[in-house]
């Protein structure tokens, strides 16, 4: 429910009763990612300043891997998401990143998708 995190419960309601369905049948369907598994600090990738440094230097885009690994302008190319760390992929309050099983997540998703 991330993508709606500023709209009241209320006011989603209003909506979806206007799409002519079951109240509540479709917030119930709206998932979003969700954390799985442990959360030491070992399940979260994260740039390094270099990487970040190596990104802003060459105003390329730096990108990670299923693996939680950094570069930039990878040379078999790359897909943009555009997301917010804090809020939409639920990044980690204490700056750790982002939690592997979310980055898992995402890529599960997009390759379906054809895009690796």
């Amino acid at each position: 429910m991330n993508e709606f995190c500023y709209w009241t419960e209320k006011e989603l309601d209003d909506i979806f009763n206007d799409l002519d369905v079951l109240p509540g049948a479709v917030l119930g369907r709206l998932v979003s990612f969700h954390v799985q598994g442990s959360v030491d600090t070992a399940n979260f990738v994260k740039p390094s300043l270099e990487d970040i440094q190596d990104s802003a230097s060459r105003l390329g885009a730096l990108c990670v891997n299923r693996q939680g690994q950094f570069c930039t302008n990878p040379k078999e190319g790359f897909v943009a998401l555009s997301h917010v760390w804090s809020q939409g992929l639920g990044a980690d309050d204490d700056n750790r990143g982002l939690h592997k099983s979310l980055l898992k997540q995402v890529f599960d998703k997009v390759e379906r998708l054809g895009v690796r």
